[in-house]
């Protein structure tokens, strides 16, 4: 960042106002932006109801403020437009360009000449709608609201050059979250193939023509048993492949269900795992957790203790989330949850990824049990059966799914980068506080 901007911040950030800036709406903009209300700039419309225009295959969308709803062949504004919630979700609007249709729960607007409809929409989605709420059980927003509310807006060009950052900013975050979507794809589809032996690890050593393979697939997915398979009670798997139970594959199983620890008056730092805090493939602290102290710990877990590498298993609400021990560190098992311990004979990562599986998953519904909330009994976790390939083959399908993980997780952090950067370039951008040139 440059230093002059730095310095500006400074001063703003110390009630300063600084060369060229004057102060309005308690803050200091820029001298020549203007303090308008958005119905200056904009005129907010009424949906309507679809019932008498939607058409399965109509050209135009029809939306409400959770997106698109349905077709139709008829439209309410063929311009560029900025949707804003009227009931429900308020504080998500949306930037359409093409002819569209909006229901009564979602207010379209017309953007006055003379101001960009892209930078109307950054500056609509900066401001916190809730505040604006006329209800307290279902958040809604009325027209005159909307319309009365004081923004610092810039001339028409400054305004262009706005939207066209934030909009390159909108481009990057889009693509960087259809290539996560691409290779979480492609890890559902090695999890899928690998993880049931439709295709070998030799098969991606060897470079296995893919028509063989999709040949293969084809096969075992309409029920025929290909050469070096066979059919067994969790579906057709490769002939060297053992069926066992999930109980016989562990060391230990860690199963506290029916007790809950209770806390002392002392302070602690060691967290209960409860079905909360289980996400599929990982272990999540940021919903409340329960944090106990030492005596509560020996007490509870006594001698058996979760280890690293440890694989945690949701029982119930929700049922088979699954998620590996990654930190070395203690841990107070809570309710529905059970930890397993895996024999030295089976890789925890292809574990973890198997009781992930379709085959595993499906499994653990059919042997589920209630009605409202559906769970899995002491009893039934015995019978669970599971299928397990020798020691190299575990090893190099952990492997290949593991770099897959690794990858995914790095694009995650490359857009939460991204998404960061974003926002601040509309906090900085939209209050004038950085200043952009309008020359070509």
């Amino acid at each position: 960042m440059r230093e002059d901007i730095k310095r500006r911040i400074e001063q703003i950030r110390r009630g300063e106002v600084p060369e060229g800036y004057k102060k309005s709406l308690d803050v200091p903009i820029p001298e020549d932006w203007k303090v308008k209300r958005l119905g200056e700039i904009l005129k907010i419309k009424y949906g309507k109801d679809q019932k008498d225009v939607e058409k399965k295959d109509g050209m135009y969308p029809i939306l409400a403020t959770g997106g698109v709803i349905g077709r139709t062949d008829r439209y309410l504004y063929d311009k560029p437009s900025v949707l804003i919630g009227r009931k429900g979700t308020i504080d998500r609007p949306m930037y359409i360009e093409t002819p569209f249709w909006t229901v009564d729960t979602l207010f379209y607007s017309i953007v006055r000449d003379n101001n960009s409809v892209r930078f109307v929409h950054y500056l609509i989605s900066s401001i916190n709608w809730k505040k604006y709420s006329e209800a307290t059980t279902l958040p809604s927003l009325s027209s005159s609201v909307i319309e009365g509310i004081k923004a610092a807006i810039p001339e028409s060009d400054e305004q262009t050059k706005i939207a066209e950052i934030l909009s390159t900013c909108d481009r990057v975050i889009e693509l960087k979250k259809k290539l996560i979507e691409e290779k979480k794809k492609v890890k559902k589809w090695f999890m899928q193939t690998l993880l049931t032996g439709m295709i070998r690890v030799k098969d991606i050593e060897n470079a296995t023509p893919y028509e063989e393979l999709k040949k293969r697939i084809e096969q075992i997915r309409s029920g025929q048993v290909p050469e070096g398979y066979r059919k067994t009670e969790l579906g057709i798997i490769s002939h060297d492949w053992e069926i066992t139970g999930l109980e016989k594959i562990c060391k230990l199983i860690i199963d506290k269900r029916g007790k809950t620890p209770k806390k002392d008056s002392s302070d602690g730092d060691i967290p209960g795992l409860s079905a909360h805090n289980v996400k599929m493939g990982k272990i999540d602290f940021t919903f409340p957790t329960t944090y106990y102290s030492e005596d509560v710990f020996n007490r509870w877990m006594k001698s058996e203790k979760i280890e690293r590498e440890d694989i945690i298993m949701t029982t119930e609400a929700p049922l088979g989330n699954i998620a590996l021990v990654e930190e070395a560190r203690k841990y107070i098992l809570g309710q529905r949850v059970v930890a397993l311990r895996l024999k030295d004979s089976v890789n925890s990562t292809f574990g973890k990824h198997l009781l992930m599986s379709n085959v595993f998953q499906r499994k653990l519904q059919e042997l589920a049990t209630g009605t409202t909330a559906k769970g899995l009994s002491k009893r039934n976790l015995k019978y669970l059966k599971i299928y397990i390939p020798d020691t190299e083959t575990q090893e190099a399908v952990s492997s290949i799914l593991s770099s897959a993980d690794k990858e995914i997780d790095l694009l995650n952090k490359d857009l939460e980068q991204w998404e960061i950067k974003k926002k601040s370039l509309m906090q900085l951008l939209l209050t004038g506080i950085v200043r952009v040139s309008t020359e070509n």
